[in-house]
């Protein structure tokens, strides 16, 4: 049963999509799941920017080469998630974060 035919993924679960670590294969299955029940996966518009940046930041830490973070970004590009502006909740999210 499908509550919503639209979800909004954070960095965190978007990044086990481009590199595989701990728990990918639980993101590739959900991200199944959600293609087999058509909903359509969305991202905050800073979500390509925190993922470029994660990959960096293990290529920092020769988690990855170079090559393997290009390959990742690669991956992202090819994904075309759907990138949604979130910046009219700034003012809601800080509330809520307060």
């Amino acid at each position: 049963m499908v509550v919503s035919d639209v979800v909004v993924v954070d960095t965190s679960l978007a990044f086990k999509w481009i590199v595989t670590e701990h728990d990918s294969h639980l993101a590739d299955a959900l991200l199944l799941t959600w293609s087999e029940q058509g909903v359509r996966v969305v991202g905050p518009a800073n979500l390509p920017a925190e993922l470029s940046n994660a990959v960096h930041r293990r290529i920092l830490r020769k988690e990855l080469t170079v090559a393997q973070g290009a390959s990742a970004v690669e991956r992202l590009i090819r994904f075309e998630l759907e990138i949604r502006d979130t910046s009219h909740l700034a003012r809601r999210t800080l509330e809520l974060a307060s």
